[in-house]
C-alpha cells in the first residue's frame, strides 16, 4: 500500500514538483497551499507523512506544526529558506520530526523521508494517535478511547519499549491528588486492551509495569 504523504506549499511550481517526483516513487501525494486546509486533510485522508513549508499565506508554518502535533502522531519535516540553527532549534523543539533547508536536493529529502517513516513505523507500526477526538487509527480502522484511556495509551505510545510503572502511570496520567491506587491503572489497561483487541500493543512485565510495542 502507497504511503500517504502530505505536501504543504505554496509556491505552485515547488507543488507541482514535488507531486511529480513522489508519486514516481510510489506516494500518494496531497497537495494544500494553506495551513488552514491541513488539519482536515490529515483527518480524512490519514496522512503518514507532512511536508510543511514555514512560509505559508494565511498561517506560519510553526502555527501550523503546533496544530498538527497537539492531535496527531504523525510526523512532519520542515522546509524552509531560512537557516539558520536558531530556526532549526526552534522547529525541533516544536515537534518536527526533520528539517531542510532551501535550496535541497530531491533525493536528499526522499531520503530524509524514508528514514523519518521507517523509524516512526518500527516503533508505532500502523498507529495513530488522533487527540482532539480521543481515537487511535489502527491500520485505518478507528477506536474511540475515552479521555483516560487515551491519556495512558499516548503516554506508553510516547516511550516505545520503556517499561512505565503503574505508579509513575497513576502520578502521570490521574495526578497527585487522585485518591485511588494503582489497581486503577491495571482496570484501565484492561479497558484499552478490550477495545484494541485487533492488535497487540500494551504489554505487562510482572511486578514491574506495562510497555508499548505493537506486535502482530
Amino acid at each position: 500500500m502507497n504511503k500517504k504523504l502530505l505536501i504543504v506549499e505554496n509556491d505552485t511550481n515547488l507543488q507541482t514538483l514535488l507531486k511529480d517526483y513522489f508519486s514516481s516513487h510510489s506516494y500518494d501525494v496531497f497537495l494544500v497551499s494553506k495551513g488552514s486546509e491541513v488539519m482536515d486533510v490529515i483527518t480524512s485522508k490519514t496522512i503518514d507523512g507532512v511536508i510543511l513549508d514555514v512560509m505559508l499565506d494565511d498561517l506560519d508554518g510553526w502555527s501550523v506544526l503546533r496544530k498538527i502535533k497537539q492531535s496527531f502522531s504523525v510526523p512532519v519535516i520542515m522546509l524552509t529558506a531560512r537557516s539558520e540553527a536558531s530556526d532549526k532549534i526552534f522547529g525541533l523543539e516544536l515537534g518536527a520530526d526533520d528539517y531542510l533547508t532551501k535550496p535541497f536536493s530531491l533525493k536528499e529529502l526522499h531520503l530524509r523521508i524514508e528514514h523519518m517513516l521507517s523509524v516512526i513505523h518500527s516503533n508505532h507500526t500502523a498507529f495513530q494517535l488522533i487527540r482532539h477526538t480521543y481515537e487511535v487509527n489502527v491500520d485505518g480502522n478507528k477506536t474511540k478511547l475515552t479521555k483516560q484511556e487515551f491519556e495512558v495509551l499516548q503516554y506508553l505510545f510516547e516511550h516505545p519499549k520503556e517499561v512505565i510503572s503503574r505508579e509513575r502511570l497513576l502520578e502521570t496520567c490521574w495526578g497527585y491528588l487522585f485518591d485511588g491506587d494503582t489497581r486503577t491503572v491495571d482496570t484501565t489497561i484492561k479497558r484499552i486492551r478490550h477495545k484494541l483487541s485487533h492488535v497487540s500493543c500494551i504489554h505487562t512485565v510482572f511486578g514491574v509495569g506495562y510497555y508499548f510495542e505493537v506486535q502482530r
